[in-house]
């Protein structure tokens, strides 16, 4: 019998959510030779955590037996339950050196439903992005910000890890 927390989720985190509206995401560092350009910085597979109960299933499905190796999706698909009515960019700090800095925008279900491809918005409602450093992260930030402004209003939070000392972004 397989088993994914021995192999494939062997290396994973919890990034802890910087405000209480806002999921944990669980980040799997996926091993050779599952690794590969698919992946966020080839490697990292991101799991938005929304409730504790959820965080204890994802382990549970991590730590059981199966036939062969699956991939760690168990949520993925699941409808998010946190609703919000702005388009929420918010920072995880990296919780250890040797992890990635994540950005997690939770999107207005209008835009998740716009999409061509539903399968870009987790749980349908989130995307996310990581970068090995902070000045990336506030770069990507930055330039979408940009690129969402140019022809519409937007209603846009940006929440940023308590240690951050980023200039303000006002949009």
């Amino acid at each position: 019998m397989y088993n994914l927390s021995v192999d494939l989720a062997s290396s994973r985190v919890v990034y802890q959510r910087p405000l209480p509206t806002l999921p944990d995401v669980m980040v799997i560092a996926i091993p050779q030779p599952y690794a590969g350009p698919d992946l966020l910085l080839g490697r990292y597979y991101p799991v938005v955590i929304e409730t504790s109960e959820e965080l204890k299933e994802m382990e549970g499905y991590l730590a059981a037996s199966c036939p062969r190796s699956r991939s760690p999706d168990l949520l993925d698909y699941r409808p998010s339950t946190l609703v919000t009515e702005h388009i929420s960019f918010a920072a995880y700090a990296p919780p250890a050196d040797e992890w990635p800095h994540l950005l997690l925008c939770h999107w207005p279900s209008v835009y998740a439903l716009a999409a061509s491809d539903p399968r870009l918005f987790a749980r349908g409602a989130y995307t996310t992005e990581m970068f090995w450093s902070e000045a990336g992260l506030h770069r990507s930030t930055s330039r979408l910000l940009a690129v969402l402004g140019r022809d519409i209003a937007l209603d846009v939070r940006l929440i940023l890890p308590t240690h951050a000392e980023w200039p303000s972004i006002m949009h």
